[in-house]
């Protein structure tokens, strides 16, 4: 995962193929429900 790597949301959007980040951002919330944000607060260790 290229965001557990420390690559910014704009490079990963870019390396995933996208136009910029709010493209993947917007991807995201419709395949899977959720956004990059809302994400990374799921996996964020407790």
């Amino acid at each position: 995962d290229l965001l557990e790597q420390g690559v910014s949301l704009l490079d990963a959007a870019y390396q995933a193929g996208y136009a910029d980040q709010s493209h993947m951002t917007r991807a995201l919330k419709h395949f899977i429900g959720h956004t990059p944000a809302q994400i990374a607060q799921i996996r964020k260790p407790k």
